[in-house]
């Protein structure tokens, strides 16, 4: 149990550093296209000079053309290994590339501009999930320091809250709020990436 679960830990990191690595190897695609190497060439260079893992996923496109396979099905197979949008962008790219025709470079740098925005905004809401994370663990916690503060300082103030009605009812009262503004943060912090 513990294993498979580790396997798809590793698998997942490995696939969120793919994808954060794809828009590098296509700008490096664009640039070796721009030297003038062909596009099996171009995955080539990506494949032996590009960063892992990143490069043994276009080693491995070379692989399947060089077994056979057209240059559109390997990327297919690349978008599927690696997962997330940038890789279906980047397939649906070539493909159509391939349908009607275009320029390659144009595309490729299309493509990596894209990328590298969605990067940069997705990077931007992580922060702002995480600044609210901690908002939300500072108002949670604030409230009980406070308590356990004035009980030490003041506990005459504190002890009708856990010994009379009223302050059970009070108590119960600021529970209840803590608990459903746990709720509402944790409502506002989920933001699919």
């Amino acid at each position: 149990m513990i294993g498979r679960w580790w396997k798809k830990f590793l698998q997942r990191r490995a696939q969120r550093r793919a994808q954060s690595q794809l828009g590098d190897a296509v700008a490096l695609l664009a640039n070796a296209l721009r030297a003038g190497l062909t596009l099996e060439r171009a995955v080539d260079f990506v494949a032996e000079h590009g960063p892992a893992p990143i490069a043994e996923h276009f080693a491995r496109i070379r692989q399947d053309v060089r077994m056979g396979a057209s240059l559109t099905d390997a990327f297919a197979q690349l978008s599927q290994r690696v997962g997330g949008e940038e890789a279906a962008l980047l397939r649906y790219a070539v493909a159509v590339l391939f349908d009607a025709g275009g320029n390659l470079i144009a595309l490729f740098d299309g493509v990596n501009h894209a990328v590298h925005e969605r990067l940069r905004v997705q990077g931007k809401i992580r922060t702002f999930v995480t600044q609210g994370v901690a908002s939300g663990v500072i108002i949670i916690c604030l409230p009980l320091l406070l308590l356990a503060i004035m009980s030490l300082m003041m506990p005459q103030i504190v002890t009708p809250l856990f010994t009379t009605l009223p302050g059970f009812v009070i108590f119960g009262l600021a529970v209840t709020l803590q608990i459903a503004g746990l709720c509402w943060m944790k409502k506002i912090v989920q933001v699919p990436i």
